[in-house]
């Protein structure tokens, strides 16, 4: 199974779908610098894609990596073949700012996870409101 890691933009915007990235991008004051993959080293499909997208090895290591318009063009391409061809699980995970390793267990038992077996609940949830420190994830279970 792979992970797709969600397109978000500074200042804690969270793109839930792929038409909301698509919208971001045809506004006019959308700067590219401004857009951002989260990478979190151990999602095989998100190194796989970069790795062939960026030449600089620096940024593929990196916890983001800044995308410029076809680069971000094609990764909306391939989120929807997947989204199209395969059931999806769907998560959503909270950010908490911690100041010590007490408070980051407790945070840890705090955070949600809500799964969907089903395209239908997966497509129900993303109409819902998520607060701006929400991460969106997608788990491929089948294409």
């Amino acid at each position: 199974m792979e992970y797709i890691v969600g397109v978000s933009k500074y200042e804690n915007m969270v793109f839930k779908t792929v038409d909301e990235l698509e919208d971001y991008l045809e506004e006019d004051d959308c700067e590219e610098k401004e857009i951002g993959l989260f990478d979190m080293n151990f999602q095989k499909w998100t190194d796989e894609w970069l790795r062939k997208e960026c030449k600089d090895i620096n940024k593929i290591n990196s916890e983001k990596v800044i995308l410029n318009r076809d680069m971000i063009e094609r990764f909306v391409e391939h989120c929807n073949k997947i989204l199209n061809n395969g059931y999806i699980e769907y998560y959503t995970e909270s950010y908490f700012n911690a100041n010590s390793i007490d408070d980051l267990q407790k945070l840890n038992e705090e955070i949600e996870i809500e799964v969907c077996d089903t395209r239908e609940k997966f497509e129900t949830l993303l109409k819902a409101e998520f607060e701006s420190h929400t991460f969106i994830y997608w788990k491929i279970l089948s294409i």
